[in-house]
């Protein structure tokens, strides 16, 4: 009932800041420097951290050093459609 995501992005690349309502998600670091920016608080990434983001905040990711990869895991939910 887990849902695993691999995520690798390349030195400068980055998720853009968004509002996740629905989910708690679980971040692992494996590789690379980044920076998880949530609410507006800046949090260093590195091989090794482990983050968890509730649900409800504005959260952005960017690979400082890359390629930053990471895993997410959260709790199933149905398939995402275009808007």
């Amino acid at each position: 009932q887990l849902n695993v995501n691999v995520m690798r992005l390349a030195t400068g690349a980055g998720i853009p800041e968004h509002v996740n309502g629905e989910l708690d998600v679980l971040l692992v670091i494996f590789e690379g420097v980044g920076e998880l920016r949530i609410d507006g608080d800046l949090r260093a990434l590195e091989p090794g951290i482990v983050v968890g983001v509730p649900r409800g905040v504005r959260r952005a990711i960017r690979c400082l050093r890359g390629p930053l990869v990471y895993v997410t895991v959260h709790r199933q939910r149905g398939g995402l459609m275009p808007v």
